[in-house]
């Protein structure tokens, strides 16, 4: 298990990937109205909107079984993902990449 990416809720995505890149030297993976996943050096930032995605940490997984949720849901990209919740209310998001 790995982080995968930090996941952040903004107002407006386009406008906020564009702040990231501009300041922080951001490239942008994937982009749409609703997220967009940036690379910053060896980490990915999530940018969401809150009726999408809730704020979290997403840690990869190597396979279905390692997520421990029945929850199991499946992203546009066909990535698996659960989401849970710690011991103190944060959203923790496990997800695996299928295999190409």
């Amino acid at each position: 298990m790995q982080l995968d990416h930090i996941a952040i809720n903004v107002k407006n995505v386009r406008k906020a990937a564009k702040w990231y890149v501009n300041n922080l030297g951001a490239s942008i993976r994937y982009m749409d109205e609703t997220w967009a996943l940036l690379e910053i050096g060896t980490t990915s930032l999530a940018l969401t909107i809150p009726s999408q995605h809730p704020t979290h940490v997403a840690f990869s997984v190597d396979s279905l079984e390692d997520i421990p949720s029945d929850n199991i849901k499946e992203h546009r990209d066909g990535s698996k993902y659960a989401y849970v919740t710690d011991s103190e209310n944060n959203t923790i998001e496990f997800i695996y990449w299928p295999k190409k």
